[in-house]
């Protein structure tokens, strides 16, 4: 037995430590599970091998490829394999101290990571290599043509004048001023760099959308600028941005328009190999459905 005072400085000393008191609450817990349900003498055993080895190599890359990487494992060097073991080791002894102090129940986060876990299972029995037939992917292409609409873009120049630089009402005068120049000296788009202060970023703009403009200039900038029908060919403003001020030569307009299959085959296709694999993972999910009686937590009955 031990003297009562070294017992005493004892759990002193582990009532002032959290770390002691987790890793006591999981020996505890662990205690009583094999006290109570007599768990096996093997219970504390950790098999390290290579089915292990090879199942997280595929969760980290997220494909489910069995003979991939138990090829990758065997050119692996002994001190690559060794770390990727440690690290195993590492995870696993968290992971069982984590159930033994029942962590995982009611926590939505790993609720959600376990559904996720599935449902990345399931995709991994699901083939989503090799090429489509053509016709399947022309088929979900006239399907979904709307999805690939080529947004408005606009060919452009323009002459700013620096709020920053200036003050903004001497901005916008000075802008008032030039937009007479450029009219009456019949300024072209080519001939733009030579007026007014150095923007930020361009003064050409050829085929943008409006995003790409509202992203250097400002939405309001945009909106004005992409209007259906513009005075192109002339030179218009001022138009205001949040940096200042813009007379803008318009040189041509585009308008939404379809894709052409032949330009975007490549993602049209994995967009519908994506599309294939998500469906089959839904069947999956229906047919599990299937097993269980959902019940309606809102109704009385």
């Amino acid at each position: 037995m031990f003297p009562r005072f070294l017992c005493s400085s004892f759990i002193a000393g582990v009532a002032r430590q959290p770390l002691m008191h987790f890793l006591l609450l999981g020996a505890l817990l662990f205690a009583a599970e094999r006290l109570f349900n007599g768990a096996a003498d093997n219970a504390l055993e950790i098999r390290v091998g290579r089915e292990q080895l090879v199942t997280m190599l595929q969760f980290r890359a997220k494909t489910f490829d069995q003979e991939r990487f138990d090829d990758e494992l065997d050119r692996m060097g002994e001190d690559a394999r060794r770390k990727l073991e440690q690290e195993w080791l590492r995870e696993e002894l968290l992971y069982r101290e984590a159930k033994a102090l029942q962590l995982d129940r009611d926590d939505y986060v790993i609720r959600q990571r376990l559904a996720n876990k599935m449902e990345f299972i399931a995709r991994g029995f699901i083939s989503n290599d090799g090429n489509l037939p053509r016709e399947q992917v022309e088929d979900y292409f006239d399907r979904h043509k709307d999805d690939y609409l080529q947004p408005a873009s606009i060919t452009f120049t323009h002459v700013f004048f620096s709020s920053a630089i200036h003050g903004r009402q001497r901005a916008a005068q000075l802008a008032e001023s030039a937009l007479e120049t450029l009219r009456a000296d019949g300024v072209a788009f080519e001939q733009a760099n030579g007026y007014g202060d150095q923007f930020a970023y361009h003064s050409n703009y050829v085929e943008r959308s409006r995003d790409y403009v509202a992203a250097q200039f400002d939405e309001q900038f945009a909106r004005e600028l992409f209007v259906p029908e513009g005075d192109d060919g002339e030179w218009q403003g001022p138009l205001e941005s949040v940096l200042g001020f813009h007379l803008v030569l318009v040189a041509d307009r585009q308008p939404a328009r379809p894709a052409l299959l032949a330009n975007i085959y490549a993602q049209v296709e994995a967009d519908a190999r994506e599309a294939r694999v998500q469906r089959e993972v839904d069947q999956v999910i229906a047919k599990l459905k299937n097993r269980y009686r959902i019940i309606d937590g809102n109704s009385d009955s």
